[in-house]
């Protein structure tokens, strides 16, 4: 399991309440056990280090020593408001100690034995033991905390966090001319292996290469088919062109859908225990899809999902693109449906921060964040751009196909219908308002009024508590048997106005489906009204103080209220001059390839996170992005191409990959990867000749032999395969996956139902008739292997009975050599 520290220390806030020590504690504990693995390595050390500065070293200082020893006054020539004074000290002498930290002045006085600070009184012992165990650490101070982070006040730990590295704007890119993109980002990765004494990998074989990028690249493992073609073609750069055909293949777009399907936790079902269906969710699916293969443009990628429905001109795509703002989960039994209100706008808040702009801003929820110059301010200037933002699902897929469905029909049928509909309505009137309000009267007292509101008086908040509630009241309606609740003088009536309107639509078939969108309201009055029992006097809608002097001018309309809040927000976060934006982007992409980004926590990187491995290798890359028109397939090209991508998994031949483990931070060897749940599923299903290649649509059932990304996600119903191998719920944002290897992986391979079946469908489709037992043994171990056996592999292959062949493929799809990508 993998903790999230800014999570944990929230509640550590709460602890703080009953126990100081032991909020220090769980503080430490949450530095540990929030890094991967059990060891604590020297970046763990420093985090830990850091938090004890802030919750226990820095609010000492501020209330009792700065103000004597500090920027307004520093008695005897000694200023404890930054590292620097420290170990400068006064007229006494240096402060601390780093040799001898017990033996520190600082710790002599605090203790009373020969200064005496503070003056008035002793600290208690509680407090000086915090102080002796952060000098033993060697004094760790947050290299964004400087002498005027010391000042109380949130205005100066805003000033101070605008020289974190990550709000700095983009490095111009140096050392780049005559140089390919690939050739200067080698030149990066090289400079940080020879500082750190590594020894770069070999570049791999041309056929653990080949294997590499169509992995990589379309998500499932080449056929022996390809590999051929590609092995015996003469003319060159012929890798160079394998990597344009395979980024201009769409299978490229469903591969690389799935990680931003993960990023948004996207999912066709509303969570929760009833987890209702979703029917027209997969075209957000289906969009990003197409977006990826059309290489739009990634500004125009970010505006379109958060605000495609005030873009001009609105169009089919940017109205489904707005689909990432309702992949919130819902509860059909909660009826305090103001608070699932106010849930899914802390949902929306937090998601876009940390999906564009790598910005946990979660804990700034409840309080000023602690570690990032994030206030509580923010999180609900921010908030405040989606406060307007109201649910729809009124609007086709597809204006065309919607106007030609309706041109089919002819006026008298539409007249028909249309009566018929009246009548139904009518009929079912008195039914239908008595489960209504049966229904209001479950809700709480207060929202109540708002739902007998016409929906024309309703204002902005009660128009969004009406669309939650009338969700729970339009399903009991739905699954209710009406002829049951009818006057029996009614019933034939219905059955045949309902069996008529049945009649006609069947001549015209479905109309296209609903897109779940949203629209914008405008009624800046109640713009605020959440946000008043937080923050006096409510709030109007920006972005985060630490970053708002980027794109000021769109930042000054965001605070005059605009109707277009969402708009405004979207071409702030989109504005190429924006640094966070292009920076995670980049990371993200970087991780896919190599394991871990460039920023090891890639939604999140603030100072919990680590620095970057590699900084201007990570501004240059966003530069070149930005100016070759924020093109993801550059991108990808530019990694691909390099010799940093091409490197070979071991250092030297015969090593194994337990070395060191900087070799993989800094490059010096390409990371061993297993196959994702997606790759394995359908590397396991093109193998043996059983998939369906049929492209975008509605989701099949998990039985289907469609691209798993094309299967229905159900957050409580996952496919049994793909969830046994870490494939997200659905149920929260997903920047990196786990990897975890259990024994359960291995029975849902071996013990299965499924890949028994496509071993045999793999022995149908290499074995014919007429062929030998040996034939039949090569070809399998083409399909699967992309080779031909070994001398010894081959001999124990056919000692197999032809009954047999099929256990010979089980074992074959079940071994590290087909799982793992080198």
């Amino acid at each position: 399991m993998i903790f999230n520290p800014s999570v944990l220390v929230c509640f550590g806030d709460w602890i703080c309440i009953k126990s100081r020590r032991l909020a220090i504690a769980f503080s430490y504990l949450v530095a540990v056990f929030g890094s991967l693995g059990g060891h604590l390595s020297a970046a763990d050390d420093d985090k830990v280090g850091n938090l004890q500065f802030e919750n226990s070293i820095r609010p000492v200082l501020i209330e009792h020593c700065v103000g004597c020893h500090g920027p307004g006054k520093a008695e005897n020539g000694l200023r404890l408001d930054s590292r620097s004074g420290l170990l400068i000290g006064g007229e006494s002498g240096t402060a601390v100690d780093l040799d001898a930290p017990h033996n520190s002045l600082l710790l002599s006085a605090l203790r009373h034995e020969s200064l005496e600070m503070p003056p008035n009184k002793r600290l208690p012992d509680v407090v000086l033991e915090e102080f002796e165990t952060w000098l033993s650490r060697k004094a760790p101070w947050p290299e964004y905390a400087s002498s005027i982070a010391l000042e109380q006040g949130p205005d100066a730990r805003v000033a101070q966090g605008r020289s974190y590295w990550a709000f700095q704007p983009l490095r111009e890119v140096s050392g780049h001319l005559g140089r390919t993109p690939s050739e200067w980002l080698d030149l990066q990765v090289e400079l940080g292996i020879a500082s750190n004494g590594l020894t770069p990998a070999p570049l791999a074989s041309e056929f653990t290469l080949f294997r590499r990028v169509y992995v990589d690249v379309l998500g499932s493992v080449p056929t022996w088919e390809d590999w051929v073609r590609y092995r015996d073609d003469p003319s060159e750069p012929r890798y160079e062109r394998l990597v344009d055909t395979l980024l201009a293949d769409s299978r490229y777009g469903e591969h690389w859908a799935q990680f931003w399907l993960d990023l948004v936790r996207f999912a066709e079902s509303d969570g929760f225990k009833q987890d209702a269906f979703r029917p027209s969710a997969y075209l957000y699916r289906d969009w990003v899809i197409q977006s990826l293969n059309e290489d739009k443009p990634y500004g125009q990628f970010v505006r379109e999902q958060l605000a495609g429905d005030l873009l001009a001109p609105v169009t089919d795509g940017s109205r489904i693109a707005t689909g990432f703002l309702r992949h919130w989960i819902y509860e059909y039994n909660q009826r305090d449906v103001a608070s699932q209100r106010e849930n899914i706008l802390n949902d929306l808040t937090e998601v876009t921060s940390e999906v564009f702009l790598g910005l946990s801003i979660g804990c700034a929820r409840c309080h000023d964040h602690k570690f990032d110059p994030l206030l509580q301010e923010d999180y609900y200037r921010l908030q405040a751009c989606f406060a307007a933002t109201l649910p729809c699902d009124d609007y086709p897929s597809s204006m065309e196909a919607d106007r030609l469905w309706r041109s089919g029909w002819r006026l008298e049928q539409i007249q028909e219908v249309e009566q018929l509909t009246k009548e139904l309505a009518e009929l079912e009137s008195s039914v239908r308002h008595d489960v209504t309000e049966q229904w209001i009267e479950k809700f709480p007292p207060e929202i109540r009024p708002a739902l007998r509101k016409p929906s024309e008086e309703r204002t902005t908040r009660e128009a969004q508590i009406a669309y939650l509630s009338q969700l729970q009241i339009d399903n009991e309606l739905a699954t209710m048997d009406m002829i049951k609740r009818l006057p029996e003088d009614k019933r034939e009536r219905w059955k045949a106005c309902k069996t008529r309107i049945d009649e006609i639509q069947k001549v015209h078939g479905n109309p296209p489906p609903r897109v779940m969108s949203v629209v914008e309201l405008t009624n800046p009055s109640e713009l605020n009204h959440p946000l008043t029992k937080r923050i006096q006097g409510g709030l109007k809608p920006s972005v985060p103080k630490v970053l708002e002097h980027y794109g000021s001018d769109i930042v000054d309309r965001l605070h005059r209220n605009e109707s277009d809040r969402r708009l405004q927000l979207a071409s702030w976060i989109s504005d190429r001059k924006h640094p966070l934006t292009w920076r995670v982007i980049v990371n993200r992409v970087w991780q896919q390839y190599f394991g871990q980004g460039l920023v090891s926590n890639t939604s999140d990187v603030g100072s919990l996170s680590d620095p970057p491995t590699h900084p201007e290798l990570l501004d240059g890359l966003a530069a070149m992005f930005i100016q070759h028109g924020e093109s993801l397939k550059e991108l990808h090209r530019w990694i691909l191409m390099s010799n940093t991508y091409r490197r070979a998994s071991q250092v030297q031949d015969g090593l194994s990959d337990a070395g060191d483990p900087k070799q993989l931070r800094f490059l010096a060897k390409f990371p061993r990867k297993r196959l994702t749940a997606e790759q394995l599923r359908d590397s396991i299903l093109m193998i043996s000749g059983e998939l369906d290649s049929r492209m975008s649509g509605p989701s099949d059932e998990l039985n289907s032999s469609r691209r798993s990304i094309y299967l229905k996600v159900l957050r409580n119903s996952p496919h049994p395969l793909l969830a046994a191998f870490d494939r997200p719920d659905g149920n929260a944002m997903v920047a990196k996956r786990n990897t975890t290897t259990t024994p359960l992986q291995a029975l849902a391979l071996i013990n299965a139902n499924w890949p028994q079946e496509m071993a045999r469908q793999l022995v149908d489709r290499c074995c014919q008739q007429d062929w030998s037992l040996e034939r039949c043994v090569v070809e399998i171990f083409r399909r699967v292997y992309l080779r031909d056996p070994e001398s010894w592999e081959l001999e124990s292959a056919i000692t197999f009975q032809r009954e047999g062949l099929a256990d010979l493929c089980h074992v074959l799809l079940c071994s590290s050599e087909f799982l793992y990508v080198q």
